[in-house]
């Protein structure tokens, strides 16, 4: 009697396993393997900046997967040995709506002075099955 009930206890185990495997690899192969956002048509509205101003820029983004994640946003000071680097980040407002002409301003931080910057924007992904790193915009900029 013990024997059975142990028989039938492993082989719902083993079935469970089982079929969590099967989801798990048909999830991989339906997963996406490219970007999970494609950014085109970047128009940078000015290449000179004031200290404590915004940088701003337009781009056309198409989303080809829904996952959330974060817009990273990074600054390089150029005129420096070894260079300066500013990160900052933000949620990503609404994951898998494509735009047109997305209108994007980025109030500098405090720790960007005076020189020749470089500017990056990419959206870090998180989906199901992968984590995806897609570059939206990148740029130099003077502050002044």
């Amino acid at each position: 009697m013990i024997k059975r009930v142990l028989f039938a206890i492993w082989n719902t185990v083993a079935l469970i396993a089982l079929s969590l495997d099967a989801g798990y690899l048909i999830l991989l192969a339906f997963a996406g393997s490219g970007p999970v956002w494609v950014a085109s048509n970047l128009r940078v509205g000015s290449t000179r900046v004031p200290v404590h101003g915004s940088i701003t820029y337009t781009i056309d983004i198409e989303a080809r997967e829904s996952c959330p994640g974060q817009v990273v946003q990074v600054m390089v000071l150029l005129d420096s040995d070894p260079p300066a680097t500013v990160t900052f980040r933000r949620p990503v407002v609404l994951p898998g709506v494509s735009r047109d002409d997305v209108a994007v301003s980025i109030q500098l931080p405090d720790a960007v002075h005076p020189g020749r910057w470089r500017f990056t924007a990419s959206i870090e992904s998180n989906c199901a099955t992968r984590q995806q790193l897609d570059d939206l915009a990148a740029f130099d900029v003077e502050v002044y």
